[in-house]
């Protein structure tokens, strides 16, 4: 220290830029616990879970053009969630008041188990792409402890805990930054 007047309490004088990576602020993702995320799916009956991939999608198709997911998917998928997770709480509700099943017809039964599979292919196909888009994004390779797997996505996608998985590989980035 040469200046002897210099405040000592003083922030230091520095220039903050954005990080950028590849051309792209990776800033425009929030970062959000992986627990917070584990615990809201659960307590939200897995709504949390497609508002995550929702939410960031949005930033993707907001931020990142070149990587953008097709808003008309992002809609089906939303909707095909919302209907299939309002009839298994309306069935669950119904055999629990009632001691009997929602469907009296076979037909319905069918159709329900048929929109639940469809929904839930979607979301780990939503999943999937996400996952794809994030690691394009930050041009990060097989071997980097920030890549995404595509094996462990989708098994935990199976499981709707995919998007708890892609926030802590968005952390991972973030901490790495």
């Amino acid at each position: 220290m040469t200046d002897d007047n210099a405040n000592p309490y003083a922030a230091p004088a520095a220039s903050i830029e954005p990080v950028q990576l590849n051309d792209y602020n990776f800033a425009a993702f929030p970062r959000w616990s992986a627990w917070w995320v584990l615990l809201l799916t659960i307590v939200t009956l897995g709504i949390y879970s497609v508002y995550w991939l929702y939410s960031r999608s949005q930033v993707i198709n907001r931020d990142y053009k070149a990587q953008s997911i097709d808003g008309a998917f992002i809609t089906v998928a939303v909707a095909l969630f919302a209907v299939n997770w309002a009839l298994s709480i309306a069935e669950g509700v119904r055999e629990g008041l009632m001691s009997g099943p929602i469907y009296t017809s076979p037909l319905w039964a069918v159709a329900s188990s048929l929109l639940g599979l469809i929904s839930w292919i979607v979301i780990i196909y939503w999943s999937m792409k996400l996952k794809t888009r994030l690691n394009a994004i930050l041009d990060i390779e097989p071997g980097d402890p920030r890549y995404a797997s595509s094996v462990i996505t989708f098994v935990l996608a199976i499981f709707s805990a995919a998007p708890i998985y892609l926030a802590y590989k968005i952390n991972k980035v973030k901490d790495s930054v």
